[in-house]
């Protein structure tokens, strides 16, 4: 991980744990997040998708994926191919992985695709929109040894 603009976004992203009365971290856990899947040793998640430009729908080629454990912060890296795509084999973590993304021509933050957030039924002007939204980046956490389909979108790097 030697690009400083990766290191940069991985800093930023560290989640930020609440103090307790005592001013110290709480450790606290929220009791309404939903249980997670047991991971056992070995345990081997596969993610597959693609990258593609929220405006457009292209494809983004060359778009660096970097997966950093939410309890360890090991981090694992791919890149996009010429059509967009990717696949990255990750240890089952409990916690799950963050994900940041960087590619030149796009900012950082990204959608990832699911069923409550049908952008290809959006007009380009509601895709436009989207720009001035701080999307909220959950976890991934497998389940099982089938692969996972995660799309990804990203916002392309314009100025007004």
């Amino acid at each position: 991980m030697g690009d400083p603009r990766m290191a940069a976004m991985l800093e930023s992203q560290k989640p930020v744990e609440e103090p307790g009365e005592d001013g110290e971290p709480s450790g606290a856990t929220d009791e309404k997040k939903p249980t997670r899947p047991a991971v056992k040793q070995g345990d081997v998640w596969v993610y597959e998708g693609s990258v593609r430009d929220l405006i457009s729908f292209k494809a983004v080629r060359g778009a660096q994926m970097l997966f950093v454990s939410i309890r360890n912060e090991n981090d694992f890296n791919t890149t996009t191919n010429s059509r967009g795509l990717y696949r990255v084999s990750l240890p089952g973590d409990a916690q799950g992985y963050r994900l940041m993304i960087d590619h030149p021509d796009y900012l950082a933050d990204y959608f990832v695709d699911a069923p409550n957030r049908p952008f290809r039924s959006m007009t380009q002007g509601s895709r436009l929109q989207l720009r001035s939204a701080k999307p909220a980046h959950e976890p991934w956490i497998g389940a099982g040894a089938e692969p996972m389909r995660r799309d990804v979108y990203l916002f392309p790097d314009i100025t007004d």
